[in-house]
C-alpha cells in the first residue's frame, strides 16, 4: 500500500504545472526520504494545500478564446477519458471484470494521449491569449 501511495504522490507531482508565480512552493513538494538508522525510510506526507497553490492557476492569467472546432475536439477527448476511466474503474474489481494486461496498458496509454492532446490545445490557446495581452 505504501508503494501505491508513493506512486500516487509522484504522479501528482509529475502533473504539476510549472508556473513561475508559485515556484517558491515547489521545494515543499519534494518528498525527501528521511533516513533513520535501522528504520525503514518514510517519505514526507503529501501536502495538498501546497499542491493546490502550485496548480491553482497553471499559468492561465488571461481569458482564452477557443474556436468551436477546438471546443469540440477537447470535449471528444474528455468524453473518451471518462469512458476509459469507467472501464478501468470497473476492472478494479478483478472478480467481476478482468482486462488483459495489454488492453489495460493500452487504455492507460490512450488516457495519457487524450489528456496530453487536450492540454496542448489549451496551452496553445493560452499562448495566443498571452501574445494578445503582450501586444496590447
Amino acid at each position: 500500500m505504501n508503494a501505491r501511495n508513493n506512486a500516487a504522490i509522484e504522479a501528482v507531482k509529475a502533473a504539476a504545472c510549472t508556473n513561475q508565480a508559485v515556484g517558491k512552493h515547489r521545494e515543499d513538494l519534494e518528498t525527501p526520504i528521511v533516513g533513520v538508522e535501522g528504520a525503514e525510510a518514510q517519505p514526507k506526507p503529501l501536502n495538498l494545500h501546497d499542491l493546490y497553490l502550485l496548480q491553482s492557476d497553471c499559468g492561465y492569467h488571461s481569458a482564452i478564446t477557443l474556436q468551436a472546432c477546438e471546443v469540440q475536439s477537447i470535449t471528444r477527448r474528455m468524453r473518451g477519458i471518462r469512458a476509459i476511466t469507467g472501464i478501468l474503474m470497473a476492472a478494479a474489481d478483478r472478480d467481476a471484470f478482468s482486462l488483459g494486461d495489454n488492453l489495460e496498458f493500452g487504455l492507460i496509454d490512450a488516457l495519457f494521449a487524450l489528456a496530453t492532446d487536450a492540454d496542448a490545445d489549451l496551452e496553445s490557446a493560452n499562448a495566443k491569449a498571452l501574445k494578445k495581452v503582450g501586444a496590447a
